[in-house]
């Protein structure tokens, strides 16, 4: 009589590695689509090594000294907070039973890699999702070296009240974010051309130049038409319907000639809202992540989740939990964080009648 093997011979594993492959594959095809990976472009990835998040707040530096003159040194205000820890836990229990070599029963193989390319589907959506919930919670959250909302009022210089100050943020006024700012071509050129400063006490100041658009997806095809063609409506850029204007045919978009933002899209990001972002610098970018834990397809035991399942391990199928249930828990997880760094060269309008003051993701 033949030995069949226990159950967790290599045999019974390959639905199991099938499925992992299944998911990792699916999520990297999903991932890649412009929602939902744009974000890299004007988000700042921090370290994922390191325990602790840190915003280091300096003003800018004084001109040099003479040489002999008193040596120049900057001074640092040193800040952190966390913003948000996700942790993408869904996942499936497969019946060890289902997934014996000798099971034959195709239709439940299947179904298993169907699922896992749904949990892909799912998963493609947490870290611009991260990223979308920090730009929100930047409308209550305080930045301590002034004391004021990271979205609000602020002083040029903390160290110079009198040098005045700006505002960052435009929405409805019961966020105090003073007018109610959809995302149009007037509105988008008188933003471009605020291109404020952060100013030193004395000495240099720190230009924005807002080369980023960031729009939630259904907002994309506005975002591209008004950043990138030389031509629009009069009507449109005299803030005109068409039954009012005195004139028709095209004008020159000054927002495309002079500006030229790159418009981006970001999932999750609430409809009716758009920001504008000064990325020239990557260490000036005003957004960051931190991905403690990328997304990868883990066994799921009781008490928390072992280490990553490897092809051709078999960690999953032989605990104490498999044994007496005859199941077993697999699944995708992740871990990060999204925080603010220099939030002077963000702007964040809301265009919304009912303003937005949330963000419910994964």
């Amino acid at each position: 009589m033949a030995f069949a093997g226990p159950v967790n011979s290599p045999s019974a594993l390959n639905l199991i590695t099938a499925v992992r492959i299944r998911f990792m594959e699916a999520y990297a095809a999903a991932y890649g689509s412009a929602a939902y990976s744009d974000y890299q472009d004007f988000t700042y990835l921090d370290d994922p090594a390191g325990d602790l998040i840190y915003t280091i707040y300096a003003e800018p530096m004084k001109p040099m000294p003479a040489w002999l003159g008193d040596r120049h040194m900057s001074s640092t205000d040193f800040r952190y907070w966390t913003q948000a820890v996700r942790t993408f836990g869904d996942g499936m229990e497969l019946d060890v039973d289902d997934i014996k070599a000798d099971s034959g029963n195709e239709a439940k193989a299947r179904m298993y890699l169907m699922t896992a390319e749904r949990f892909a589907d799912a998963a493609k959506g947490l870290w611009p999702s991260l990223v979308a919930e920090t730009v929100i919670k930047g409308i209550s959250s305080i930045w301590l070296p002034d004391g004021q909302n990271i979205f609000d009022l602020h002083p040029y210089s903390p160290s110079n009240s009198s040098l005045g100050n700006f505002r960052n943020y435009y929405a409805n006024n019961a966020q105090g974010g003073g007018a109610v700012m959809p995302l149009n071509y007037a509105n988008l050129l008188a933003n471009l051309k605020s291109g404020l400063t952060f100013k030193a006490p004395t000495g240099l100041d720190y230009p924005i130049r807002y080369g980023t658009l960031v729009v939630p997806p259904g907002s994309a095809p506005t975002a591209r038409r008004l950043t990138s063609f030389p031509m629009l409506p009069v009507a449109e850029i005299f803030g005109q319907t068409l039954a009012t204007t005195a004139a028709g045919g095209t004008g020159p978009n000054e927002i495309q000639a002079s500006y030229a933002p790159t418009g981006k899209g970001l999932a999750n990001m609430p409809a009716g809202t758009w920001m504008l972002l000064d990325t020239d610098s990557k260490a000036e970018m005003s957004l960051a992540l931190k991905k403690r834990q990328d997304i990868t397809w883990q066994f799921t035991g009781p008490g928390g989740a072992v280490a990553p399942f490897p092809t051709g391990s078999d960690d999953g199928m032989v605990s104490e939990a498999v044994f007496s249930t005859n199941k077993s828990k697999f699944g995708p997880k992740a871990r990060g964080e999204g925080f603010f760094r220099n939030w002077w060269r963000a702007m964040l309008c809301d265009g919304n009648t009912t303003p937005v003051t949330t963000l419910a993701i994964l």
